[in-house]
């Protein structure tokens, strides 16, 4: 190839690599943008690493053009060669992820959307029409609104009780070993749901303070996929009253998962995402909480990587 073939290509390579640099230079701003994911680290970095490149190979080969160094341009097309080959595989591997995320979204929703279907064929199946909702099931949509639910719990030893969860989620009420309609309401008086149904509307069989008695976990909201979030309401047992009292600590706990009495503790689980060598990885975290005095405080944060089956 003569002089005057290798100085055009040359040239042509430099436009290249200064529209190249542009471009990753528009990228890295908007993933390091507060709304474009700043949370992804490894590809910023890389794009860093790319940006110096860019500038130092503009600035070689444009030292290359002015004193017309054939070798010096010769490397300097190589090196725009290998940038090329680098974007075309970053792109293939971007697209070939993107399309592995939504292949795993598609069957987590499906997975789900079953769960859901079988959870709304037992309620319809068990429940019993509330007469005070004028018999308004939406069994399929609501996942039980306009039917009772009943749920059964054990305070202690000898003390059972059976909970009715009201037809428009607002009340429950404990029978049995105690008398009483539970309501939450907000600061502004207004009645809040307990629960969205389901099989675990109502559980009695933890003691989350430690005092020998069990308390009620109440389901206000569930998540759904890999990184679901589940909310609830805790009344804790208070033996001189014989009934049970909203604890505000415990409710503002997400996804509890259990309580050791012999270690004073309660639990919380999390999964989440996280990069991990350039790719997202399942992971867990368990995030402990145990009593000082009347004061809930957090104890320990465990990380773990969920290994798949």
């Amino acid at each position: 190839m003569n002089e005057s073939k290798i100085h055009n290509i040359s040239r042509g390579s430099l436009f290249f690599v200064m529209f190249a640099t542009l471009f990753h230079g528009f990228i890295y701003l908007i993933i390091k943008s507060p709304h474009g994911g700043a949370s992804n680290p490894i590809a910023s970095s890389v794009l860093e690493i790319i940006l110096i490149f860019g500038v130092v190979l503009i600035l070689f080969m444009s030292i290359s053009l002015i004193l017309k160094n054939i070798k010096m341009q010769r490397i300097g097309i190589l090196l725009v060669a290998i940038i090329v080959l680098f974007d075309i595989a970053s792109f293939l591997m971007t697209g070939m992820k993107l399309l592995g995320v939504v292949y795993e979204e598609t069957i987590q929703k499906n997975a789900t959307s079953a769960s859901i279907n079988t959870i709304q064929e037992s309620i319809v199946k068990k429940a019993s029409v509330d007469v005070a909702c004028n018999g308004e099931a939406n069994e399929y949509y609501d996942l039980g609104f306009g039917f009772t639910q009943e749920y059964k719990g054990t305070v202690a030893q000898g003390k059972e009780v059976n909970m009715t969860l009201s037809c428009d989620h607002t009340n429950l009420l404990v029978t049995g070993a105690v008398d009483q309609t539970i309501v939450v309401t907000s600061e502004s008086g207004v009645k809040q749901e307990l629960s969205r149904g389901g099989p675990h509307g109502a559980v009695l069989d933890t003691d989350y303070n430690f005092d020998g008695y069990n308390d009620i976990l109440s389901l206000v909201s569930a998540g759904q996929g890999y990184e679901a979030v589940d909310s609830y309401y805790v009344f804790l047992y208070q033996p001189k009253t014989n009934k049970f009292l909203f604890n505000e600590q415990l409710s503002n706990l997400q996804n509890i998962v259990g309580a050791d009495a012999t270690k004073i503790e309660i639990y919380q689980s999390f999964n989440f995402f996280e990069m991990e060598d350039g790719e997202q990885v399942l992971k867990n975290q368990v995030v402990t909480h145990t009593w000082k005095g009347e004061e809930l405080v957090k104890v320990r944060e465990v990380k773990t990587k969920v290994e798949s089956n």
